[in-house]
């Protein structure tokens, strides 16, 4: 199926599209909420600016795709590949990331107020800026992640690897960090006030009792 039949169908109604191949394909600026793309291929598509709403694209990849403010709230991303994916100022309240592989993504001031990342890789994702606001991250793989300047706020990162991480900045209060993997990250210039350190490995290596 190519874009115009897919573009087509969708204004007469249809949703469903799995594992549709729109690889590099141009989506920019179009309302498609509530899309059913599971398992697509959509490697290094141009989706910026596009509402995507309440989407359900679990299994699809997205690596290298361009999502500079594209709205994905409450989208259903479940193991998507997002790999090098391009997300600066994207919308994605209330999302669910669960084992989505974000490695090397680009998040610079998205926001991901009450998103679900459990067992997400974010490793060396840039993040700064970003609003992670009572997200769930527990497990999450963050080593060498770039969240300087991020609100953490009551976020759960329970168990999550932050090793080497860049938190100059971010705000991790009423964060839960329980038996968390701080292990090299600097956080002298990290607002803690009410976080829940409990078990998690600190910067120098010592185990916080």
């Amino acid at each position: 199926m190519d874009l115009t039949e897919l573009l087509g169908r969708y204004a007469l109604g249809c949703r469903r599209f799995p594992q549709v191949d729109l690889s590099f394909a141009k989506l920019c600026n179009l309302d498609l909420r509530g899309i059913h793309l599971p398992q697509a291929r959509l490697v290094g598509v141009d989706l910026e600016q596009s509402i995507l709403r309440g989407t359900y694209l679990q299994g699809a990849n997205l690596s290298g795709a361009s999502l500079v403010e594209t709205d994905l709230a409450a989208a259903r991303l479940e193991e998507v590949d997002l790999v090098l994916a391009n997300l600066r100022g994207a919308r994605l309240l209330g999302a669910c990331l669960r084992g989505a592989d974000l490695s090397r993504a680009c998040l610079q001031e998205a926001d991901l107020t009450g998103a679900y990342l459990a067992a997400a890789h974010l490793s060396q994702v840039d993040a700064q800026q970003a609003v992670l606001v009572g997200a769930d991250l527990q497990d999450a793989h963050l080593a060498g992640a770039d969240l300087r300047g991020a609100d953490l706020g009551g976020a759960v990162l329970q168990r999550a690897k932050l090793s080497l991480v860049q938190l100059q900045g971010a705000d991790l209060s009423g964060a839960d960090l329980r038996e968390a993997n701080l292990y090299g990250t600097d956080l002298s210039q990290v607002f803690l006030d009410g976080a829940d350190l409990s078990g998690a490995v600190l910067p120098d290596g010592r185990l916080h009792t």
